[in-house]
């Protein structure tokens, strides 16, 4: 039976097709129970304010694989039932990288899978990028009602991108509030009618399919660059 608060929590190192090399934080998508066979028993998912997308989700093709679903669910009950465990042994993962003669962690994607749930988790993440000034953070959300106030009030450190995820008028009004921030960026989905005009778009898509010559962390945009409002076309 896994026990939340003994299990040793990290990034995934291994990154994938579409990342490229970087660190990997996920959690359980979408909105409704999700069985987990190593634990016998379903995790709900962490998307629960903004599932509206949970049949067109792009992490549903790993969920064919139990270990995928299991990782997943092992870091959404982490979080939720010792989150100060969580963060603290992620701190101990970069640290340990930062040591002479280890290859430091550069990059970290909050969430390829899952979504955040509460406003401690967020700041739990904006605390570690002030600790880990050397790494960069970033993280696509549609829960503004989590990360706009704390934006609003405290800004970001330079080392963490927030991209609201914007679908027609969906998170346009929210990014609107907070756009001239630095860090904050519009990433918006293009179906052929777009809430928000993109600055440029993304090209890890070309013709609706996914160019695997290209990877995020070749690419840059949502991380690196000062472009606010990057596009993609629909997949």
């Amino acid at each position: 039976m896994f026990d939340s608060k003994n299990f040793k929590y990290k990034f995934n190192l291994n990154g994938n097709i579409k990342l490229g090399s970087m660190a990997v934080w996920s959690t359980l998508k979408g909105a409704t129970p999700i069985y987990i066979q190593e634990m016998g028993k379903s995790i709900v998912g962490t998307c629960g304010n903004c599932a509206d997308c949970e049949d067109a989700c792009y992490v549903n093709a790993s969920y064919r694989y139990p270990s995928v679903k299991f990782s997943h669910a092992r870091n959404t009950l982490g979080l939720r039932e010792c989150p100060q465990k969580v963060f603290a042994d992620l701190d101990d993962q970069l640290t340990f990288h930062e040591k002479p003669g280890k290859k430091p962690i550069e990059l970290v994607r909050i969430n390829q899978s899952g979504e955040l749930e509460n406003n401690a988790e967020f700041e739990s993440w904006v605390n570690l990028a002030l600790k880990h000034e050397g790494t960069r953070f970033y993280i696509y959300t549609k829960r503004y009602d989590i990360v706009s106030p704390y934006i609003k009030e405290n800004g970001l450190p330079k080392n963490f991108h927030v991209l609201y995820s914007v679908w027609h008028d969906t998170g346009k009004v929210e990014y609107e509030e907070v756009k001239d921030i630095p860090g904050v960026h519009a990433f918006v989905y293009d179906d052929g009618v777009v809430g928000i005009k993109p600055d440029v778009y993304c090209p890890a898509y070309k013709d609706g399919k996914l160019d695997h010559e290209m990877t995020c962390n070749k690419c840059g945009l949502c991380f690196k660059s000062k472009v606010k409002a990057i596009g993609c076309h629909a997949h």
